[in-house]
Order: C-alpha cells, then sequence, then structure tokens
C-alpha cells in the first residue's frame, strides 16, 4: 500500500508509512471500509423506519446480489409486471434496467414509499389494488394489443403462493387464459420448501410433488436459479428462500382433457391410498378396467403419476365416466 502524501509544519512534502495491523493481526480502523457493502446498508436503514406487516408477509429484499441476479434476468426492451414491491428495492433496480415497469402494491403504507421515491419515474407506473383482482389485459392494453408478452417479478409469501400462480397461468384445466397468454416468464421469490413443490415430479419425495407441482409446470417450465438465505431479508423470516424462473409455453404438457383435473385431484387427497381406492372415492365409474386399459397397476399411488401419466389416465377414465 502507498503511504499518504502530506506535508510538515514547513510546508515540506512528506510521505506517511502505511498502517500496519497490530501485533495481534487485528487490521487499524478504516482498513476494510472497500468491503462494507453500503447497498445493503443503505436498504435495512430504510426497511427498519418502515413497520413491516405479518400479515402481509412483508420481508424485504436487502441483498445486492440476489436483487442482482433478479434484476439480470429482465432487459432494456422488457415490459416488467412487480408484484409486491414492498419498499421498492428491487423496483429501483428494474427501474433502471426494464423499458417500462409496472408494479401492483396492496399496502397503503408501501405505496406511500413508492410514490415518494419512484413517482417521478416516467418509465413507472404503481397501481394500488390486490393483484388476483386484477386483469393483466386491463393494465397492459398497449402490449396486449400488440401482442407483446411482458415479464413478472414477484416475491411472495407462501400462503398465497397458489392463488397467484393459478391467477397468472390459469388452471391446469384452463386451456384459454388471457393472464397466461401475456407472460413470457415469471422471476418468482417463495419459500425455499414451496420452490421444492413447484418444481417437483413424480420422481421427488412424495410430500414435494403435489397439485402445486402440476399446476406450476402444467404450462411452464419451472427451475430454481438461485437459493436464498433468510439472511439476505430484513425481517429476517425464519426459513429460506429460492429464485424460480417459470417459462410460460404456448401449449400444456399434454392433452386437457374433461375429467384430467379431477382425476389429479383425486390421486393427491388420498396419498395413503392406491390409485383405484382414491379414483373410486371421487366417484369415477369402473376404475379398475380403466386403469388396465390406460396400463397402470390398481396398487399405484398417486404421487408416482407424472404430468402425462394424468393425462393418459385422465382421457380412458372419461369413456367411463363419473358420478
Amino acid at each position: 500500500m502507498n503511504g499518504k502524501k502530506i506535508k510538515d509544519n514547513k510546508g515540506h512534502a512528506i510521505t506517511s508509512k502505511p498502517k500496519k495491523a497490530n501485533a495481534k493481526g487485528v487490521k487499524p480502523v478504516g482498513a476494510d471500509v472497500q468491503n462494507i457493502d453500503f447497498e445493503k446498508m443503505n436498504y435495512i436503514l430504510r426497511a427498519k423506519k418502515f413497520r413491516a406487516k405479518k400479515r402481509l408477509g412483508q420481508n424485504f429484499l436487502i441483498d445486492s446480489e440476489v436483487l442482482n441476479k433478479i434484476v439480470s434476468e429482465v432487459s432494456s426492451e422488457d415490459v416488467v409486471l412487480e408484484i409486491g414491491p414492498g419498499l421498492g428495492f428491487v423496483t429501483e433496480k428494474l427501474v433502471s434496467v426494464a423499458k417500462k415497469v409496472v408494479a401492483v402494491e396492496l399496502d397503503d403504507d408501501a405505496i406511500k414509499v413508492l410514490e415518494k421515491n419512484l413517482g417521478g419515474k416516467e418509465n413507472f407506473t404503481l397501481i394500488h389494488a390486490d393483484i388476483l383482482k386484477t386483469n393483466l389485459k386491463d393494465i397492459f392494453k398497449d402490449e396486449f394489443a400488440a401482442g407483446k408478452k411482458i415479464k413478472v417479478v414477484a416475491n411472495i409469501p407462501y400462503y398465497i403462493t397458489s392463488p397467484i400462480i393459478a391467477h397468472l397461468l390459469g388452471e391446469i384445466d384452463e386451456i384459454n387464459n388471457e393472464n397466461r397468454s401475456i407472460i413470457s416468464e415469471i422471476i418468482l421469490m417463495v419459500q425455499y420448501e414451496v420452490a421444492l413443490r413447484l418444481v417437483a415430479n413424480e420422481k421427488s419425495p412424495n410430500k414435494e410433488y403435489g397439485m402445486l407441482s402440476i399446476l406450476a409446470q402444467f404450462w411452464a417450465d419451472c427451475n430454481i436459479i438461485k437459493n436464498v438465505s433468510k439472511r439476505c431479508f430484513f425481517p429476517s423470516p425464519k426459513v429460506d428462500s429460492a429464485v424460480l424462473k417459470i417459462e410460460i409455453n404456448d401449449m400444456p404438457k399434454c392433452e386437457v382433457t374433461p375429467l384430467l383435473k379431477r382425476t389429479i385431484k383425486a390421486a393427491f387427497l388420498g396419498r395413503r391410498k392406491n390409485i383405484k381406492n382414491s379414483l373410486q372415492n371421487a366417484g369415477f365409474l369402473n376404475v379398475e378396467e380403466a386403469l388396465n386399459k390406460a396400463g397402470f397397476d390398481v396398487q399405484t399411488r398417486g404421487e408416482k403419476l407424472s404430468i402425462e401419466d394424468f393425462c393418459r389416465l385422465s382421457k380412458v377414465l372419461s369413456e367411463y365416466g363419473a358420478k
């Protein structure tokens, strides 16, 4: 390290010696300033001034690396919908990158903060509403008319994951869904255990694979792109999280049949029962005959069937009907 140039009391230039660690190896004050994450400190200070609401699952992301990872999925030509922007830490970065950002926030207090900090940005629009009560076609009229797709960025609590996924992608058997038709991909932050459920398949541990897995994957490809420690949030939650990329497909994984959703629901309601008993309890007719025709063992459990298996089975079950 070079010494610092200073002058003595006669005005002659001298060079001070660089500070060294003391005998115990402790670095002098100021030696690690370059290692301090000032951006994170700023986020923490701002978050501390805000009274986070547990009922809304408000845990604000303060880690610069994770924030940058999320924003790296967005380009300068993208139109972005952000769900639940909170204090706007992700939003501020999105606005600096994306062509257009529309944020939908429910909390009155967060709205005030967002309006104050981002209200003057030309490419930013703030909507005070519940995302579950909005229609993306109404919000993105120009994009919808032009056939342009948008990206969605969201950090959502566990209790609202399924409703939001269903709202954005449509139900399993919902072929024509206007919200899904305008989305190209979703960058989603959720609790880690929920992330495992979203990407699970028939080969995953039984309690991970279920209705939520199929709901997310029937119209999309889901992958975890980053694990996120609970220490990356303020206030810090009790569990870790993960960021997923959900890429929307134009076509479903397989053919949608009249009894598809009912078949899947019946299979996962009776996890400890074999598929034959689960389907019979759900009112399907001639179940054993249908299983044999579809090529499934009657002792198979529903959680061992893939999405494609469910499509094939429901197609055969439709031939026999249900009560």
